[in-house]
């Protein structure tokens, strides 16, 4: 992703690698004197942005060791940007030499593996707080002309850069939400989870702070770690790990990210110094509210139906978590796992990426049908396999009109979409269906008595 400075007018990069064997200019500026000469030659000639590179990746290359790169890049970064205010680019897949480079005076970090090529590449990132460059390479410079393949390379190499863009996004938010841990007082407590990608971020604002660090994810090692999540049709049984003591309890909800978000409520509940058993009684207490996960029977013809009604938001993390828990749900005889789906809103460009991008999730969570509304699900629709293709409107209002030929007796249905493309509506009409059966019911009952 280009920050947007970049777009509107466009600027020139001069492109000055200090490498023996770098495609383009390598060995020919193998001492600074004479990389420093071609850096003012390109500003001279118009250079709005310098990038430096230490390391080629042309098809073939072999590896650099950081360190070597960084002694090829860093004096000469800090030259030139003692003599020129102007972007510096430092051209590197390390978060090392990206570090020891924007020290040296660096602007931008330009990577082409898109900071997927170390654990800290997303973190460091963020630290730096520099402009950086996303770039798409396919497997590592030694062996990516091997046998490289794309069924479309359009489409995948537009996908891969907005999954990285919003991984990298996501850094940056991460770094700002750990700021609300300065609020803390020394030795207050701060609950984090261990299972975010950026965790490590988050945890590094709560220790900067003098924060009391408390975990909750998967893995051992966290003070709360969720061991079992099992959904039945009356909610879920949790079983979890709490400073080493095994506790299980039910909750009313059925999602399975309710299994993690129940471990923060117990963490923050203790800091609190509320009893467990307090905390338990409360989770099991807790209903689902309208539009964040309710789920209701819905009595038709034939039997009945199960809505989950999520029709509050939505975001590819939380479209993928719900996929997931809808695999989970039991079925009635003959009934189906079936996904009512508006379009996620607020994406801005990556939006047609993220929407398309949906259709994986869902065959890996083995759903069995899928009805859509809005132009963005559009897109959706068109890259599902027809097998999966329910009905498709053009706005949720016009897919409410039509709920009866959505569902069946035994079904499970789950309503997702950002509030301002109308979900709600669908979720509505389709609990409505029940109150349109019971409503016939009576009516028949009255007209039997009549006669």
């Amino acid at each position: 992703m280009i920050h947007q400075s970049l777009v509107k007018p466009p600027l020139v990069m001069g492109i000055l690698n200090v490498t023996p064997d770098s495609f383009s200019d390598g060995g020919r500026h193998a001492t600074i004197e004479a990389a420093l000469a071609h850096a003012l030659r390109l500003i001279d000639q118009g250079a709005d942005v310098l990038d430096i590179g230490g390391e080629s990746t042309r098809p073939g290359s072999d590896p650099v060791d950081e360190a070597d790169e960084i002694a090829r890049v860093a004096p000469l970064i800090a030259a030139i940007s003692a003599r020129w205010d102007g972007r510096i680019s430092i051209d590197t897949m390390k978060p090392g030499v990206a570090r020891a480079a924007v020290a040296a005076g660096a602007t931008m970090w330009n990577d082409v593996t898109a900071l997927s090529h170390a654990p800290d590449s997303l973190a460091t990132a963020a630290e730096l707080g520099c402009e950086v460059v996303l770039m798409h390479m396919k497997g590592a410079p030694k062996t990516m002309q091997d046998d490289p393949r794309y069924d479309d390379v359009v489409a995948e190499v537009v996908a891969h850069l907005a999954a990285r863009a919003e991984a990298a996004m996501a850094a940056g938010v991460a770094r700002e939400k750990a700021a609300i841990f300065e609020g803390l007082a020394p030795g207050g407590i701060a609950v984090v989870n261990a299972a975010d990608v950026h965790a490590d971020i988050v945890r590094q604002g709560a220790e900067k702070a003098g924060a009391v660090v408390r975990t909750f994810g998967h893995d051992a090692g966290c003070d709360a770690r969720l061991l079992d999540f099992v959904a039945d049709s009356e909610g879920a049984t949790v079983t979890a790990e709490l400073d080493g003591r095994r506790i299980e309890y039910r909750l009313a909800q059925s999602g399975v990210h309710w299994g993690l978000n129940s471990l923060c409520v117990i963490l923050m509940l203790q800091a609190l110094d509320v009893s467990l058993d307090t905390a338990l009684q409360a989770l099991a207490g807790f209903q689902p509210l309208a539009g964040r996960g309710q789920m209701k029977a819905v009595k038709v013809p034939g039997g009945a139906f199960t809505l989950i009604d999520e029709s509050y938001n939505a975001n590819p993390l939380s479209m993928k978590a719900g996929f997931v828990s809808l695999s989970a749900k039991p079925v009635g005889q003959g009934g189906r796992r079936v996904v009512v789906l508006t379009d996620m809103l607020e994406l801005g460009e990556h939006s047609r990426a993220l929407h398309e991008g949906l259709a994986p999730a869902i065959v890996a969570a083995g759903l069995d049908l899928v009805h859509t509304a809005g132009p963005q699900m559009r897109l959706l629709h068109d890259a599902l396999p027809p097998s999966l293709r329910g009905e498709w409107r053009e706005t949720a209002a016009e897919l409410a009109a039509e709920v009866a030929l959505l569902v069946r007796p035994g079904d499970v249905v789950m309503v997702k979409g950002s509030n301002g493309s109308k979900a709600s509506l669908v979720a509505a009409a389709l609990a409505n269906l029940g109150v349109a059966e019971q409503e016939a019911r009576v009516a028949a009952e009255a007209q039997g008595k009549s006669a």
